[in-house]
């Protein structure tokens, strides 16, 4: 009897395709770009790949996705962390809470952007001829 297809394909949260094979799911991933995801079945916490977050594209390694796919799904990544290799992290697990450390650079950040902001207004909005 046929095998029911394993991972699911989602682009931007809409349900796209089924296949059997994590390398066929990378291939739909790479065509279907950014904000597509693979998951071992339907729901959110299910994703083993989301294009455009990970180290690199679908695109150029489907056996490499496929590899880290089956790592995550059996958790054989380097000892405790199955999601090691993602940006994201499980879906699961909640964000780190920033530090005040992390809420100062940010507001630096802002700071600098806002001040380039206002020197570029002030550029475009001399009167004198060029």
């Amino acid at each position: 009897m046929p095998a029911t297809p394993r991972f699911k394909i989602y682009d931007h949260g809409k349900y796209e395709a089924a296949v059997k094979h994590a390398e066929s799911a990378a291939m739909l991933v790479a065509c279907l770009g950014e904000g597509s995801d693979i998951r071992d079945g339907h729901a959110v916490r299910d994703i083993v790949w989301r294009e455009g977050a990970e180290r690199f594209s679908a695109a150029e390694s489907y056996d490499g996705v496929a590899e880290v796919i089956h790592r995550r799904v059996s958790g054989d990544l380097a000892g405790a962390n199955a999601w090691i290799e993602t940006n994201f992290g499980p879906p699961t697990k909640p964000a780190p809470a920033p530090t005040y450390e992390s809420r100062v650079d940010l507001s630096n950040r802002v700071i600098a952007d806002l001040g380039t902001i206002a020197m570029i207004a002030q550029a475009t909005d001399d009167p004198s001829p060029a």
